[in-house]
């Protein structure tokens, strides 16, 4: 094949390409893996007298990589109160305590959801994403709001300085925490 590197369409799928180009034409073509497909585009300067479409060279699929990790984010803190499960909180000076909806400051602080209990000074299991199962829960499928208490809540709060979305319930007993950006009231 011969023709200039303005010529040439490269089309690859899941594999790197490595053109070689000596005195404005293409000498090499290279493929590390999957297979690549090299076209010489439709104009009036190119000669050839290979066809159109060639597969250089086929590659092999790779062993599957590892597990990518579960979908939820935990953490675990240093309760800097007294904290029931199921509550949402925030982290400051490596304390975790509960998020006041009647204090301002407190609306871009709330980052997780106590997934265990814990007395001041003791440690308390956060989690910021993902899902949260309990057999008592009885949710309908809907967002779920930060609420009096630092609890959550389905009805939209009428009272506090903001309101934020921390995420969905998916069924009665599941629910997926999506922390939204909080609206100041």
């Amino acid at each position: 094949m011969s023709a200039t590197p303005e010529d040439v369409q490269v089309v690859v799928a899941r594999s790197l390409a490595i053109v070689t180009v000596t005195n404005q034409r293409v000498d090499q073509v290279s493929t590390v893996q999957q297979a690549l497909v090299v076209q010489q585009a439709p104009t009036a300067n190119v000669t050839t007298d290979t066809p159109r479409q060639q597969v250089i060279a086929a590659g092999q699929v790779g062993p599957p990589g590892p597990p990518g990790p579960s979908g939820t984010e935990t953490f675990v803190g240093t309760a800097g109160q007294n904290i029931a499960g199921y509550q949402v909180v925030k982290v400051q000076n490596t304390s975790v305590t509960l998020v006041d909806v009647t204090n301002p400051a407190d609306a871009p602080l709330a980052v997780g959801f106590a997934v265990t209990g814990a007395t001041t000074g003791n440690p308390v299991t956060v989690q910021t994403a993902g899902e949260v199962t309990d057999a008592l829960w009885s949710w309908s499928p809907g967002p779920l709001f930060v609420g009096p208490s630092s609890l959550l809540t389905q009805a939209v709060p009428a009272a506090g300085s903001w309101l934020q979305v921390v995420g969905r319930a998916v069924s009665a007993t599941a629910i997926v925490l999506n922390f939204q950006t909080p609206i100041q009231r």
